[in-house]
């Protein structure tokens, strides 16, 4: 709507100051690059230059296969707990008793499962969380969107996956494990239902993601106070994804003493812990 084109000035000044490049379309413009969408968009922005996943699973198998032909290895646990190693490192203790893992360093990069292992080192994170949920649905003649949309005034983004077109809402804000409650899922595809060709639901029930969010919206990267030794990568809201290789590469300048800390002081832990 015209209403909720005025509502994102803010973001379009902020990818014009930072030399985002988009374009504004009208309605002709937007069926050209996108035909499968109905009529009923006054504007839309093309954010140009970006990118978009189809299998999330599938880019996480690969990192972890580059992992392990590196030489790293992978060991599935479940942690209860974390404990000093006598002055030397961390333990990390599973729930199988005697299941154990030590290091001299350990990152916590645990997004909403964070807040509950760190409490066992008495660190108590300000973290809050943003649940949403989403659905793949079959395509449908006509066709395909062939890119990601985000309706500012439906609150949904849409977009096409390996699985089908992937309706993901806007925020439930509540706590980590209480009952799914999908009803904006179902307004969403109500709105969504109204934009483009949506075929059946492919999944038996809604995915519910538990996205970890800290009072200033900014993740937690670097070394807890107090805590020699002890990293943390957490609290990335909805785009951890998207931030994870820029989140490694400021980790590992601040474990080796690479580079200048300070210029990652905005995500420094201690300004909440």
């Amino acid at each position: 709507s015209e209403q909720a084109w005025q509502a994102g000035v803010v973001a379009r000044d902020a990818y014009a100051r930072h030399d985002v490049p988009t374009q504004a379309l009208a309605p002709a413009e937007l069926a050209q690059l996108e035909p499968a969408l109905a009529p009923i968009f006054p504007r839309a922005l093309w954010i140009q230059g970006s990118y978009s996943v189809d299998d999330p699973a599938a880019v996480t198998a690969a990192y972890a296969e580059l992992f392990q032909r590196s030489g790293g290895t992978l060991r599935r646990l479940r942690a209860t707990a974390i404990r000093r190693d006598g002055g030397r490192g961390w333990i990390v203790q599973g729930d199988a008793g005697s299941d154990t893992l030590t290091a001299p360093d350990l990152v916590v990069a645990l997004g909403p499962w964070s807040k509950e292992l760190l409490k066992t080192t008495g660190i108590d994170l300000p973290l809050a969380f943003e649940r949403g949920y989403h659905m793949h649905y079959g395509a449908v003649d006509g066709p395909a969107l062939s890119r990601p949309i985000y309706d500012t005034g439906g609150g949904y983004v849409l977009s096409p996956m390996a699985r089908g077109l992937r309706l993901t809402t806007g925020v439930e804000l509540d706590e980590r494990d209480a009952p799914p409650r999908p009803l904006q899922l179902d307004l969403a595809e109500a709105r969504a239902r109204e934009a483009v060709g949506l075929g059946p639901r492919l999944d038996p029930q809604p995915w519910l993601g538990r996205r970890p969010t800290l009072p200033d919206s900014r993740p937690m990267i670097g070394q807890a106070p107090r805590h020699p030794g002890l990293w943390l990568a957490l609290g990335h809201q909805h785009i951890g994804f998207s931030t994870a290789p820029g989140t490694a590469r400021i980790l590992g300048e601040l474990m080796c003493g690479a580079g200048d800390p300070t210029r990652h002081a905005a995500f420094r832990p201690g300004r909440f812990i």
